[in-house]
């Protein structure tokens, strides 16, 4: 986007979000899901920056509402309860592996997984 250094950058405001989640217990012992999370239009109002672009341009800075791209993020899990306090669990993230910017610069994780023991008291 041609901005090099960024001041007071704030959590992004996206202009429309939705999610999608679905559980499905088909015995007492097994939880899948499924879900997907949509924010659109994602955008920090209000951001100081310096141009990286033209070296000559170095000193001009300039207040302005960056752009953070869309965000399509498709996960699953499933959590097996092996005893009324125990249960493992797996989780899948980003399972599109596409690319956004949790904040402007720090992007965020790509395919991830993740798994656990549960313990209930």
């Amino acid at each position: 986007n041609g901005w090099g250094t960024c001041y007071g950058i704030d959590l992004d405001d996206p202009h429309w979000t939705g999610k999608f989640d679905v559980a499905v217990n088909p015995t007492d012992k097994f939880t899948f899901n499924v879900g997907l999370e949509l924010r659109k239009g994602r955008y920090v109002p209000g951001v100081f920056c310096t141009s990286y672009l033209e070296p000559e341009l170095l000193a001009l800075d300039e207040v302005v509402d960056l752009n953070l791209g869309d965000v399509t993020n498709l996960y699953a899990g499933a959590t097996w309860h092996v005893t009324d306090t125990v249960n493992l669990w797996l989780k899948g993230g980003n399972l599109l592996n596409k690319r956004w910017d949790d904040l402007y610069g720090m992007g965020a994780q790509r395919l991830n997984v993740m798994a656990g023991v549960g313990l209930a008291f």
